[in-house]
């Protein structure tokens, strides 16, 4: 069962009000009407009334991103594309792997469902407008996209450090990989999986790992968060793979065996929440 929210100068469930709020961030646009499955309007009640004492902290990061191990692996739930208009999708029942990040982020740096909904927005979509070509399609877009959501910091964690020209959406033939989408001529640089060892005692809880992809017009091929747990560095990712098809942590070692490399994004840390 679903249900339709309705957005004019409030947005109407039941008696929630979406006005006012203490938040000093601005408030961008939201459509006048989202439509939200019981399940996931639940659970972002749920989780928002969580340590909101810390909201936008990482340690509160990690408390969602722990509350969303489990949740099932579904590709391909965003609706959108250079022939089918942009829908603003809420959806907790399945993600992949880059809107499990853009959820767990939503869900640490917001205290309400309105809040959520517009940390959602402002992390899924550059400049908080909702359509295709402005929304967050590569890793790399935390980092170089308005407003920036994440610095890299992949060129500080080692010497080794690689780092190539990409032209993100262009395959080797010349064709799209997301057509309506333009190639973006971008530096990606990379850990080389062999330096992982060395480099390990900086990355934090968090950080937001990219596995980097040596096809062209690709940056990374897979997605998740950092976590730290009992001196162990975990990969907590939305995983395809067919013995887990969920959200899994997976320690961070093992997953980069045979892999090219890794691309490490922090998050800007927030002094205020959206409410």
């Amino acid at each position: 069962m679903s249900h339709t929210l309705y957005r004019r100068s409030f947005l109407a469930f039941g008696s929630l009000f979406l006005g006012g709020g203490c938040s000093s961030l601005a408030r961008p646009h939201l459509p006048q009407s989202i439509t939200i499955d019981r399940y996931t309007l639940d659970k972002i009640r749920a989780l928002t009334a969580i340590h909101q004492e810390n909201c936008g902290s990482i340690s509160r990061l990690a408390v969602m991103s722990e509350a969303l191990l489990e949740t099932p692996y579904l590709a391909d739930r965003l609706i959108g594309s250079a022939t089918r208009p942009e829908e603003f999708v809420v959806d907790l029942r399945g993600v992949d792997c880059l809107s499990f990040l853009e959820y767990v982020t939503a869900l640490s740096q917001s205290s309400s469902l309105d809040g959520f909904l517009l940390a959602l927005l402002h992390t899924r979509y550059s400049n908080e407008i909702i359509s295709f070509p402005t929304r967050r399609n590569f890793f790399s877009d935390w980092a170089h996209a308005h407003p920036f959501l994440a610095q890299d910091i992949t060129p500080s964690l080692s010497s080794k450090v690689v780092t190539v020209t990409k032209y993100l959406n262009q395959k080797a033939d010349g064709s799209l990989y997301l057509p309506g989408i333009s190639v973006k001529k971008r530096r990606i640089s990379y850990l080389p999986s062999t330096a992982l060892p060395s480099a390990l005692p900086l990355l934090k809880t968090g950080d937001l790992i990219g596995i980097y992809s040596g096809l062209p017009g690709l940056d990374v091929s897979h997605t998740g968060f950092a976590i730290w747990r009992s001196g162990q560095l975990f990969f907590r990712n939305a995983s395809s793979l067919k013995r887990n098809r969920c959200v899994v942590d997976t320690p961070l070692n093992e997953y980069v065996h045979g892999k090219i490399g890794l691309v490490v994004l922090r998050p800007s840390q927030h002094k205020s929440c959206f409410s």
